[in-house]
């Protein structure tokens, strides 16, 4: 064994007692990232620092996630099983960079099916896994969307199918940016998929999110983003703006949360709130992905006058989404078109449905916006 190879196989020990000194438990976890080398994955220039619990660049502004961020993620995902070996038949990767993360979901799954938008690190991650001898890790090339098996089901993929709508969260984004300023909020961002739209508008952006696996995803994501903070808990700071974009809808005691936050906003501030429409439009998905109601103008303005909030304006928008979801639960047709199949449909009509919106918007749409301003 040369001494480069006895070192990088000391300093990988190194790191496996550090993740452990963090919090990293599941033996499973640490057995997978003890036998992978990260020094492979890095370029020749940084293989010194590969094992030391940080990111490092890739380059093409893309970085390898810290050690603790790829083993976290790996933990929550394996954290409802007990086997050891392939727990899985598919796992599906967006944003796959160098190929590291999917070495480690290699060992958990039959197949690993990544998707890389940047085409030169899809030949960098096939040369890394291929060097190593991992052959069940499939790299293509693609934007998340399009560009993989709709044959193959892959649990928790819906948010990420719904953030590359490319024309829906345009829409969306239209409708709200000029309301966006100064100290900004998200509350429940998920993958956050208006980041760098943020960031065009300022630097002082707060992210909280709830869910222990999609924040450590997010701590991955925002590593080049310095300015941007990610929050653990509510504190006794005020914004200028606070955003929930398909979130109150998840919280059983909405009022207080709505409430919580307008106590939170600076003089003029601005609170989003972008929920789903309509109660009789209910459906299993709704119960299935933990929704506890949809609302209409009428719902929402009683719930605000409850609470004494008065400077406040709603609108109805995407009449599209709105009929498809009316003739899937009351025409019967949910059956012959899956919900990715339904979801591309639906983001694909979003041009006209902005265009009917101008005329609809004060009766019908899929998702109702508010905008509450605090006097």
């Amino acid at each position: 064994m040369s001494n480069s190879g006895f070192t990088f196989r000391r300093v990988r020990e190194e790191m496996i007692e550090n993740l452990l000194e963090m919090g990293i438990k599941d033996f499973r976890v640490l057995d997978a990232m003890a036998q992978i080398p990260r020094h492979i994955f890095i370029d020749e220039a940084l293989r010194s620092r590969a094992y030391e619990n940080r990111s490092l660049t890739i380059g093409y502004q893309q970085t390898i996630s810290q050690p603790y961020i790829v083993a976290k993620m790996t933990e929550l995902l394996i954290a409802h099983t007990s086997g050891r070996g392939h727990i899985f038949k598919n796992i599906l990767e967006l944003g796959s960079g160098c190929g590291y993360q999917s070495a480690v979901l290699s060992y958990f799954s039959e197949e690993v099916n990544a998707i890389e938008r940047i085409k030169p690190l899809v030949s960098k991650s096939r040369e890394n896994l291929s060097e190593l001898k991992i052959f069940n890790v499939v790299v293509k090339h693609g934007d998340g969307y399009q560009d993989w098996d709709n044959k193959k089901q892959y649990e928790g993929w819906e948010l990420n199918f719904f953030d590359n709508a490319k024309n829906f969260r345009n829409y969306q984004w239209k409708l709200i940016k000029d309301k966006i300023k100064k100290k900004i909020l998200e509350v429940g961002p998920g993958n956050c998929v208006f980041l760098e739209r943020y960031y065009k508008i300022s630097k002082e952006i707060f992210l909280f999110e709830p869910s222990e696996s999609l924040s450590i995803k997010l701590s991955s994501k925002i590593e080049n983003f310095k300015e941007v903070k990610l929050i653990k808990e509510y504190d006794n700071s005020n914004y200028d703006t606070i955003i929930y974009l398909d979130v109150v809808e998840h919280i059983e005691d909405d009022q207080n949360e709505i409430l919580s936050a307008y106590n939170r906003l600076n003089k003029d501030g601005n609170l989003i709130i972008n929920v789903p429409a309509f109660q009789f439009l209910y459906t299993d998905y709704d119960k299935k992905i933990g929704h506890y109601r949809r609302y209409s103008k009428s719902s929402f303005k009683r719930l605000l006058e409850n609470l004494d909030i008065n400077n406040f304006s709603m609108s109805y928008f995407d009449s599209i989404g709105f009929c498809l979801i009316f003739f899937s639960k009351y025409l019967a047709v949910s059956n012959k078109v899956n919900l990715q199949g339904g979801v591309k449909l639906w983001n694909f009509l979003i041009p006209i449905s902005k265009i009917l919106d101008i005329f609809l918007s004060p009766f019908i749409g899929k998702s109702l916006m508010v905008i509450i301003k605090k006097d």
